[in-house]
């Protein structure tokens, strides 16, 4: 059995990776999170994922601070646009508790993950900017061998970037982090732009999660991020819940390929993904780029998953993990 690490910047979709991971969490366990910026503030992240866990009634799991800012830069000015898609506190502008005070992992990330990798094997899922893996590579050289998967949620090859026409926002945030962590020896598969935008969040969806109260405000959590979308007439996206399910079940994925990414540093290109054949890219690593997934069996997948435990999070006494586990079958 796989465990994991999710590396979140919540953010709505962030929420619901969260709460996707959770609701498989008695196959493959979360072992921890971490925090980072990107769609808000670090701090924010923080707060906003502590808040969630407690919401969730998963305040077991230890979550870590991750990167404030991107390697090169001593702050983070975030795009104000993605207030339209996630509210100025990033959850939909719900209430949050004022008086919430998580007590920190008493250990560092690193020497967390090399303490548990003894013992178990670890998927690591980035659906945030790659800073505070790259800062985790710089302390720990041998990171790659620690973790047995890498899953990152970003780049854009084949349609139109996010963050400009030509790259995607978590590669943009931190190009020179991207392209530590894309050309690292890890076993890491990039799901993009390509892959995400195949995917719809429903009003149907979100409809079938108002059965309680933690239902009732993922669900407004939801709401808000859709009609962020479907005001503008685009389809709306599970970015970062994709990422989740490709870790849990990699036949999701139909179409990839295996090459070299770099990225572009230079002013005409900043950000922007490029594929070198492996065999023109000499001691280089070649990664798994997701291009197309079964998006109908994910979003089927998806929506008895959260149904599921959604509906055992009402009960007085949350179930056992063989309990939810044989509910899931």
């Amino acid at each position: 059995m796989s465990k994991i690490i999710l590396e979140l910047d919540p953010g709505i979709d962030g929420a619901l990776a969260l709460a996707y991971a959770l609701a498989n969490d008695a196959t493959s366990p979360v072992a921890a999170i971490v925090t980072s910026y990107g769609e808000i503030q670090e701090k924010q992240a923080y707060d906003n994922t502590n808040h969630l866990l407690d919401l969730l009634q998963r305040t077991d799991i230890p979550v870590f601070h991750g990167a404030q800012h991107p390697l090169d830069l001593m702050s983070y000015t975030m795009d104000q646009q993605v207030s339209s898609h996630h509210g100025q506190n990033g959850l939909g502008d719900i209430n949050l508790p004022a008086d919430f005070n998580p007590t920190p992992p008493p250990i560092s990330l690193n020497d967390f993950i090399n303490q548990t990798c003894l013992t178990e094997d670890l998927i690591y899922i980035c659906t945030s900017p790659l800073t505070t893996l790259a800062c985790l590579l710089a302390e720990n050289p041998q990171l790659p061998e620690s973790l047995s998967r890498v899953i990152v949620r970003a780049g854009v090859f084949t349609i139109a970037g996010d963050a400009s026409s030509l790259a995607e926002g978590n590669i943009m945030a931190d190009p020179a982090a991207a392209q530590q962590i894309l050309t690292a020896n890890f076993n890491l598969t990039l799901v993009p732009l390509d892959a995400t935008a195949q995917t719809s969040l429903t009003a149907q969806q979100i409809n079938n999660w108002q059965t309680n109260s933690v239902g009732k405000q993922l669900a407004a959590m939801a709401e808000f991020y859709f009609q962020s979308y479907t005001q503008k007439e685009l389809n709306c996206p599970l970015a970062d819940p994709l990422a989740v399910g490709i870790a849990l079940q990699p036949d999701l994925v139909t179409v990839s390929l295996r090459e070299v990414v770099f990225v572009g540093l230079d002013e005409a290109n900043y950000g922007r993904n490029f594929i070198i054949p492996a065999l023109q890219a000499a001691q280089a690593n070649s990664i798994e780029i997701v291009l197309q997934t079964n998006a109908h069996w994910f979003g089927q997948l998806f929506q008895a998953r959260m149904a599921t435990f959604l509906k055992h999070l009402a009960q007085p006494e949350a179930p056992t993990a063989a309990q939810f586990q044989t509910a899931l079958s």
